[in-house]
């Protein structure tokens, strides 16, 4: 039996359509008023399993503070939803949540740390058997990590090439993906 919150739901897809908006296209003024806090976001997931799909609040919620410039925030949730109590069980929430941790320290210039997360995420990804979520992880540790530090990217270069072999496209065909 599933069940349902239109709480929760509501939450998750007001957090879908923001993270799907171009820059500007939401308030984001109004959007970091009503966001709920990390420990909020966590528990909204604790009990409340969907057991279908990719969507949830937790590494949306994620996602979205780090877009909204709330850094802090967005390491507390990714770490909250990566703590075995949690009990996160979807390979999509916790690859994002390492991708997050990831981004952030790399931005703060923890290169170890940062390559210990999308090390992880493409684990995740791996695990997923899901060909698009490799991609996304290697792409975004190669944007992220990798790239803007002048370090050699082919490891990740390697993963998107095999991500493209398992999905039968080429990277022509990706390249929106690639570049987003």
């Amino acid at each position: 039996m599933i069940s349902l919150s239109t709480e929760i739901d509501g939450a998750c897809w007001r957090l879908l359509i923001f993270l799907s908006s171009p820059p500007g296209g939401i308030d984001e003024e109004e959007f970091n008023a009503w966001i709920p806090s990390p420990a909020a976001l966590a528990g909204m997931e604790t009990g409340y399993r969907r057991t279908m799909g990719i969507m949830d609040t937790t590494s949306f919620g994620a996602l979205a503070l780090l877009r909204l410039g709330r850094t802090d925030d967005a390491v507390e949730l990714a770490r909250l939803i990566l703590e075995p109590g949690q009990k996160t069980v979807r390979k999509t929430t916790t690859l994002l949540c390492h991708t997050v941790l990831g981004q952030v320290a790399a931005g703060r210039g923890q290169t170890e740390e940062a390559d210990s997360h999308f090390s992880r995420a493409l684990e995740e990804a791996s695990l997923s058997r899901l060909p698009m979520l490799e991609l996304l992880a290697a792409r975004d540790w190669k944007r992220y990590a990798l790239e803007p530090q002048g370090r050699d990217s082919s490891e990740a270069e390697a993963v998107i090439d095999g991500a493209c072999l398992k999905m039968k496209k080429t990277r022509t065909q990706l390249e929106p993906v690639l570049l987003v």
